[in-house]
């Protein structure tokens, strides 16, 4: 069940809620768009959404570091060379 709240509302009765933000298109989000989560009227979390799913800026941070680790251990060879044609297929580097 999905349940919406204004923000001033969900911090009057003291709940949790996700302020998302971003481009529409024919009333939806037009994807990636931003997140941002609270609880208790506190940030705890912010990302974006892609594929349907909160990816938080810390999840991508270490993706990133993982994939760049890895694109620099394997160099610029034959391992390398397939390294860049695989990987995009897993993981975006670029993604917003």
């Amino acid at each position: 069940m999905t349940v919406y709240y204004t923000k001033e509302h969900a911090e009057q009765i003291n709940t949790d809620y996700i302020v998302y933000t971003g481009q529409t298109k024919d009333n939806s989000f037009v994807e990636p768009y931003r997140y941002a989560r609270y609880k208790n009227s506190q940030l705890i979390e912010e990302g974006r959404v892609r594929n349907g799913e909160l990816i938080s800026d810390m999840r991508k941070a270490a993706g990133d570091l993982a994939y760049d680790t890895l694109d620099d251990a394997l160099g610029d060879g034959i391992l390398g060379g397939l390294f860049d044609i695989i990987a995009p297929e897993f993981y975006d580097r670029n993604a917003e």
